[in-house]
């Protein structure tokens, strides 16, 4: 009857109603029947989702190796992108780590990451990198590769790379290239490209306001792109994460550079220009390039009347205006700000909003 049982269950199409259901039975059935180990003979059009339930299997009688030579054959023989393809990958970043092997753990993050890009494996990658002591080249070889896919479909993650890069022209021609109304959009680059554009122009970081400044606001939204893709639960690389740590408690730490409550976008950008400072005609061109995406912006929102915006393009408006003060002066800011009001005599909402935000600004108020 259990052999019945398989072949009905591998029947049923992944895209009907009951095919994440069945494949879940059709991997317990199929390991009652063939031990773990006969989840890697799932019929090829489950192949991907059979190969990282046999990992987990693996894990969970303990057969670490095998798991780990199970997920280097599952990323050997299966097409190179999709989520599930990222999670095999990122199971294969911990097994590795568990055998310290170094290049790895390197290897399969890169994987993890071209396979199925989130903000965290961006993250990941790059701390990694830096602690095994190679950020400058895996930032180089990943940001060659951001015109393809599947990363082309996330131009916020591939802003964010490129200016980790160095490749801050290229970040902004992501954001040209990019139309989406009011920058609402997930995966919108010029929430990430923007703030950074301000922060290097006008050197805010080091000022003694930063800390209350408007424009570390805007910068610290970058953390939250693309949240609603990318914070998705894995019960599998959770146990394997408990697996592992009961091993080897402090192994994890051999592959951070950067403590889990620093390990921020915003954080990595601002550290980027510590190492890197911009020239002082670098910071002129971007000040200048930031100003014209914040006046495209503000010109959407306000000048197509979409009041529930006001509220952030006024924001953005007296981010831009602070950075305008630390590069050129409170006297050019003060100028900037006018001709915003200006610009607007009909739109006394926008510019009620604007009035209240720059007040609460420690550079503008």
């Amino acid at each position: 009857m259990l052999p019945d049982l398989l072949a009905r269950l591998a029947a049923v199409p992944a895209s009907y109603g009951f095919g994440t259901q069945a494949l879940r039975l059709l991997t317990e059935a199929t390991e009652r029947r063939g031990g773990v180990d006969g989840l890697a003979r799932t019929p090829s059009d489950q192949q991907a989702d059979a190969y990282r339930d046999w990992i987990d299997a693996l894990v969970g009688t303990g057969r670490l190796g095998d798991a780990r030579q199970a997920a280097t054959e599952a990323l050997a023989r299966l097409e190179p992108e999709g989520r599930v393809i990222g999670s095999i990958a990122a199971r294969a970043v911990l097994l590795a780590a568990g055998d310290r092997d170094d290049a790895g753990v390197l290897a399969a993050h890169q994987t993890a990451w071209r396979a199925d890009p989130t903000l965290d494996r961006l993250l990941g990658l790059v701390d990694v990198a830096t602690a095994v002591g190679e950020p400058d080249d895996v930032l180089t070889s990943e940001a060659n590769r951001t015109d393809g896919e599947p990363i082309a479909q996330r131009p916020d993650l591939a802003a964010g790379l490129l200016l980790l890069a160095g490749r801050t022209n290229d970040a902004v021609r992501l954001v040209d290239a990019t139309d989406v109304l009011g920058w609402d959009g997930d995966r919108d680059p010029a929430p990430v490209v923007v703030p950074f554009l301000l922060v290097a122009a006008s050197n805010a970081s080091h000022d003694q306001s930063w800390g209350d400044s408007l424009v570390l606001e805007l910068l610290d939204r970058a953390d939250n792109t693309g949240w609603r893709y990318d914070r998705l639960p894995d019960d599998g690389l959770d146990t394997l994460r408990a697996t592992l740590a009961d091993q080897e408690p402090q192994g994890a730490d051999r592959y951070r550079a950067t403590p889990n409550d620093d390990l921020l976008l915003s954080t990595l950008l601002t550290d980027h220009l510590e190492r890197h400072p911009p020239s002082a005609p670098e910071r002129q061109g971007w000040l200048s390039t930031g100003r014209r995406l914040v006046a495209g912006r503000i010109d959407e929102v306000v000048g197509g009347q979409h009041r529930a915006a006001y509220a952030r393009a006024a924001h953005l408006a007296a981010a831009c205006a602070e950075a305008v003060a630390l590069a050129t002066g409170p006297d050019e800011a003060g100028c900037y700000l006018d001709d915003l009001h200006a610009r607007y005599p009909r739109h006394s909402l926008f510019r009620r909003e604007l009035r209240t935000v720059a007040g609460q600004s420690p550079l503008l108020g």
